[in-house]
């Protein structure tokens, strides 16, 4: 019988000794994985033939990497490689586990679409729809480049050569004498512009007898066909001015600005003199103000500050022939 210690007929072996655990069973057949009792060398034997619970068919605790898929796992595929369908923490490869794959641009394992990988395992780009910060300005994820964000993903400004709402042209440069200024207006006569190959002058307005046209030609005889203006007449030795002491103490400069003046009432000089007799003074006659606040003495045998002229008589006074405006 099983258990005296003597193999009769249809036992493996008898060891007598009632130790399950040993190379003979208790049922006097010999041990072997797979026979419900766990015996040295085997980690463990649950006698059930399921390759996928915790115990294999070879007897070995189930575990990740061991080519089988057992409790807990998505896959086991029995290799350490991160690369391909199974990783080796034994779970299905999917965009944004970190680990890029075949099919996968990029994986950085988070959900952040501003950054460099989107969450769709894809490099960012411009025109993804998504703005990645310290690169893009803006993204709106599509080509058209005359909306609120070019294409380049920049928003849009004057200057950038491409016509956006409210602008009437974009060249994409700052020069100001070409047909599109850089404000992004078109140049045209009046805007202070000579346009190159187009104007010959361009003083800003469109008013005529002022040296230059109000088609942006230049003038001729300005003074002569200005019926404010007749030439001087007599030359002083000092009673020329200029009203603005900050901006214009020369000849040249208040010329220029339009701020010299001729004339003193209590003097032995005519308000249609100049220093040297020639130019042209205003028809009109005006009356000094503001003397010794902005006044400047331009004459020849005095330059300096104004003082005690408020109340004359002085007109308007302009060096060369073409200089003449409208006041």
């Amino acid at each position: 019988m099983c258990g005296d210690g003597e193999v009769d007929d249809g036992e493996e072996c008898d060891d007598g000794n009632g130790e399950d655990g040993d190379d003979c069973t208790n049922a006097c057949t010999a041990a072997k994985c797979g026979d419900g009792v766990p015996q040295p060398g085997e980690e463990c034997d649950d006698g059930n033939g399921e390759d996928g619970d915790d115990c294999t068919n070879a007897c070995t605790a189930a575990k990740c990497g061991d080519g089988i898929v057992g409790p807990g796992e998505a896959c086991d595929d029995g290799n350490a490689d991160d690369t391909d369908a199974c990783t080796s923490a034994c779970a299905a490869v999917t965009c944004g586990d970190g680990l890029p794959q075949e099919g996968e641009e990029c994986d950085d394992g988070n959900a952040v679409d501003t950054d460099a990988c989107l969450s769709t395992c894809k490099k960012a780009s411009c025109g993804d729809g998504k703005v990645q910060a310290g690169i893009e300005e803006c993204d709106d994820g599509n080509a058209i480049d005359p909306d609120l964000c070019t294409n380049a993903c920049k928003l849009p400004k004057c200057g950038d050569s491409i016509v956006q709402a409210g602008e009437a042209c974009d060249d994409g440069n700052a020069i100001d004498t070409d047909a599109c200024l850089p404000n992004c207006e078109e140049a045209s006569c009046g805007d202070g512009k000579v346009q190159a190959g187009v104007e010959a002058c361009d003083d800003g307005n469109v008013v005529g007898n002022d040296g230059c046209s109000a088609t942006c030609t230049v003038e001729a005889n300005v003074c002569a066909s200005n019926p404010k203006w007749m030439p001087v007449n007599c030359s002083t030795p000092k009673w020329v001015w200029s009203s603005d002491s900050a901006l214009a103490t020369t000849l040249a400069a208040a010329n220029a600005q339009k701020l010299l003046w001729a004339g003193c009432s209590h003097a032995p000089a005519d308000s249609t003199c100049s220093l040297d007799g020639t130019g042209w003074v205003s028809t009109q006659v005006f009356t000094m103000s503001g003397c010794n606040a902005s006044w400047y003495h331009l004459g020849g045998e005095y330059t300096g500050a104004c003082g005690g002229h408020d109340g004359d008589q002085v007109r308007r006074l302009v060096l060369g022939p073409n200089d003449c405006y409208d006041y």
